[in-house]
């Protein structure tokens, strides 16, 4: 479970990371539907990446 949980906090760090990469883009920053999927798509990551967080410390709370 916590290999798989690496795996996903790792998965979705590069994804943020790209689609911050993405904001910086002018061609993204001039088109208003594209600028919003990829905000809203962020905001997405960040609670995923927040959920994976809080579940990976709850295992490495329990570990012995």
């Amino acid at each position: 479970q916590k290999a798989a949980l690496d795996g996903e906090l790792s998965r979705l760090g590069l994804r943020k990371a790209h689609l911050e990469l993405a904001l910086g883009d002018p061609g993204v920053g001039a088109n208003f539907v594209e600028l919003r999927r990829v905000t809203s798509e962020l905001a997405d990551v960040d609670a995923a990446l927040a959920a994976a967080e809080d579940a990976w410390l709850e295992l490495e709370e329990r570990a012995p």
